[in-house]
């Protein structure tokens, strides 16, 4: 296992969201994923990412990138502010430009506020470390893993075993693709780390974020076990038991259009 990078993880409570700073140990170039920004009362807030940029600054960290997973629902995305910010880098998938369409309105215009629009497999440097995008449909149209090394930072889509799997009906989720989508994950080696970007525990257990390919295979409530149909059809039904995302509405018009 190399050593040439580290990992960071800063849990949002208020959100439930964990961001990661990755960075290059050689050349302490780093990137940032699924950086958050504070929204309550319809004021935003830039505590939580002053602290993620605080950390790399006392560490003498250079920002390459701040990538997102997917277009969130359950928070706003700081990727526009550390664009202008730190005038770095900042990429999500290619299905972000089909997903403003289908939510455009006359008031709001189809632009481009991330500097990439990833494809799937598509690899680029931050320092001496490489990046790998993997295409992971199925909580939204527009989920990617990064892949660093043995490390897979995979948004929504895994859990925590206990716990399972992010919902598939938001902006085109869909199970079958979900299902689909974690195979590709399960292909890894099964020492390959997992990096969740979301955790809730039961009172009985610790919050937790790390977990590997072995563990979910042979764990994960809603894949062990489970073939593809199994899987859609426990997934649909947890699915219309569950609210709407508290933020739904701001989050999505925000990150899709920089606007409340």
């Amino acid at each position: 296992m190399s050593n040439s990078i580290s990992i960071q993880p800063f849990h949002h409570q208020d959100t439930g969201t964990l961001t990661y700073v990755v960075s290059d140990n050689a050349t302490r170039k780093c990137l940032i994923i699924d950086a958050v920004l504070d929204f309550s009362c319809d004021e935003i807030k830039t505590t939580s990412f002053e602290q993620v940029t605080n950390f790399t600054t006392q560490n003498s960290l250079t920002v390459e990138w701040v990538l997102d997973t997917h277009v969130h629902a359950d928070h706003l995305t700081a990727a526009f502010l550390a664009k202008d910010l730190l005038k770095c880098n900042t990429g999500i998938s290619e299905e972000y430009k089909n997903l403003q369409k289908e939510k455009i309105t006359n008031q709001e215009k189809n632009k481009s506020y991330y500097t990439h629009y990833f494809k799937n497999e598509d690899k680029f440097d931050f320092g001496n470390s490489k990046f790998q995008v993997l295409s992971i449909p199925g909580h939204t149209t527009t989920c990617v893993a990064y892949i660093i090394e043995d490390n897979i930072f995979c948004g929504d889509i895994l859990m925590m075993p206990d716990v399972g799997c992010g919902r598939c009906d938001l902006d085109g989720g869909d199970a079958f693709s979900m299902y689909d989508s974690v195979q590709k994950i399960f292909s890894f080696p099964e020492s390959y780390k997992i990096y969740t970007c979301h955790d809730y525990p039961q009172e009985d257990r610790k919050f937790r974020y790390l977990s590997t390919v072995a563990n979910q295979k042979k764990e994960n409530i809603f894949f062990k076990s489970k073939d593809r149909d199994t899987f859609a059809l426990s997934r649909k039904q947890r699915d219309s038991k569950l609210s709407p995302p508290r933020l739904l509405r701001s989050a999505l018009t925000y990150n899709l259009f920089k606007t409340l």
